[in-house]
C-alpha cells in the first residue's frame, strides 16, 4: 500500500463489488486490530471506493502504468 492510499483494478463479473468491499474492509479492520495495539476501532479508509471504467486495452494499460509508477513518481 502506498502512504495514504492505494489504487487497483478489479473485475466483478458477478456484480459483487459491494460485498467484496464490505468483506475486504472488515478483514483489514480485524487484521489491524490484531497487529496494532493502539488501534481503537473506527474507519481505516478516508472515503468509500469509487468506480472508474476501463473499457479498452489502452485504458487498462494507462491505469496499470499509473498504479505501478505512482510510488516512483511520489518518491
Amino acid at each position: 500500500l502506498e502512504g495514504s492510499h492505494s489504487h487497483g483494478a478489479a473485475h466483478f463479473p458477478g456484480l459483487n463489488r459491494a460485498g467484496f468491499a464490505r468483506d475486504f474492509n472488515a478483514s483489514v479492520a480485524r487484521s489491524v486490530a490484531r497487529h496494532v495495539p493502539s488501534y481503537q476501532g473506527g474507519s481505516l479508509f478516508g472515503r468509500r471506493y469509487s468506480q472508474e471504467f476501463l473499457p479498452e486495452a489502452p485504458d487498462l494499460e494507462r491505469a496499470f502504468l499509473y498504479i505501478a509508477l505512482q510510488p516512483v513518481k511520489d518518491g
